[in-house]
């Protein structure tokens, strides 16, 4: 348990048994140190019956990312989004989303998660704007896509033996996901972007498929030009012309 991050005072206080001595040994009479090979029955009992929760562990220990997944997703599957979690843990949202994958995290970051999660995971996620209310409805079909599962599908979501799910999306069509929801985020605090190249590209092409923002919209959120976004999308549909052209032929 010490490996694995419970510290020495945390076993102690926990479970009542004076470890140090069969950690560190003892002094003997003459001043030197001895290994404590024998303990009493009550005190092996007490060790062997005792299972660290979140909070015994070290905020610097590296569990089991399990429970901080389960927790994240189960947000995403109410509506809560990556960049609303994000700003209530003080993380960016792409920070967020590699938490929502991730199989190893630290106990500190665990338990901000956990905290969280208690918190809104009683709370309806509701939008006071047009722009809100879509993020939150992107944020629940992500998740249904990606099969994640709600609050309510777990009787203890850091143990429950994993149910199944069903992805209809690859990791890389969730990113590119996260990043149109970050950057609907940023422009709604009013943070500019400034894509370039082929990342200007992707993100046009992807706002424009989903047919949600006009050519001035996705202008102002990607911070270019409309005549530019005008230019990507004639150039696109060019494109797939000679794509169905070259199939006929």
């Amino acid at each position: 348990m010490i490996a694995q991050g419970v510290g020495v005072r945390t076993l102690r206080e926990a479970t009542g048994a004076n470890v140090d001595h069969l950690i560190y040994g003892y002094t003997r009479r003459d001043g030197t140190r001895a290994e404590q090979k024998l303990v009493t029955a009550r005190v092996a009992r007490t060790l062997a019956g005792f299972t660290p929760t979140l909070d015994h562990y070290a905020a610097h220990a590296v569990i089991d990312g399990r429970g901080t997944r389960r927790r994240l997703r189960a947000l995403a599957a109410m509506g809560w989004s990556f960049a609303v979690i994000g700003r209530h843990l003080g993380r960016i949202d792409t920070n967020v989303a590699r938490l929502a994958r991730a199989r190893r995290v630290t106990a500190g970051t665990a338990r901000e998660v956990r905290d969280l999660y208690e918190v809104l995971s009683v709370t309806p996620a509701v939008g006071e704007t047009a722009t809100e209310r879509a993020m939150i409805a992107r944020t629940k079909r992500h998740a249904r896509d990606r099969g994640w599962h709600g609050p309510l599908a777990w009787d203890d979501v850091d143990t429950d033996p994993e149910l199944p799910s069903q992805s209809f999306v690859t990791d890389d069509e969730l990113d590119l996901e996260l990043d149109l929801a970050a950057l609907l985020e940023q422009h709604r605090v009013g943070t500019p972007a400034r894509l370039r190249g082929e990342e200007l590209h992707r993100v046009v092409h992807a706002f424009a498929e989903r047919g949600e923002l006009t050519h001035r919209e996705i202008a102002e959120v990607v911070g270019c030009a409309e005549k530019t976004v005008d230019r990507l999308r004639a150039a696109a549909r060019a494109a797939a012309r000679v794509t169905e052209q070259e199939k006929a032929a």
